[in-house]
């Protein structure tokens, strides 16, 4: 059996792989196709390189990530930093979403500091 040599991905697609990465966190491809809208095999050919998003599928992203689509866009074409979003600019859920996305002992740090913040 003859295997297929994969080419490798250019600065776009890699981009688009590490920020998919970045925004599942621990969590799958599956869970964050649900919260951008796409299919969960989109993910999946956006990380390998395989594909690139379609117009709409990068206004869902935008969307998800908070973003406007030509930072996105700028983002992914030419590098060009990401807004960071304090977590007072995030709605709940969002950040909600960010702190489910991270590890364990990070989720914990958080809730720690949560706690510490509330007076019994």
């Amino acid at each position: 059996m003859v295997g297929i040599t994969r080419r490798p991905l250019n600065d776009k697609e890699k981009r688009l792989s590490r920020l998919c990465q970045n925004l599942r966190g621990e969590h799958s491809q599956v869970w964050l196709a649900g919260k951008v809208g796409v299919h969960p095999s989109t993910v999946s050919f956006w990380e390998s390189g395989m594909s690139s998003p379609k117009q709409e599928n990068l206004e869902k992203l935008a969307r998800f990530m908070g973003c406007d689509l030509e930072v996105l866009e700028k983002h992914l074409e030419f590098g060009t930093d990401l807004p960071k979003l304090s977590a007072l600019e995030l709605p709940i859920e969002q950040l909600l979403e960010v702190v489910r996305s991270r590890s364990t002992s990070e989720r914990v740090l958080v809730a720690q500091a949560a706690l510490e913040g509330i007076e019994v």
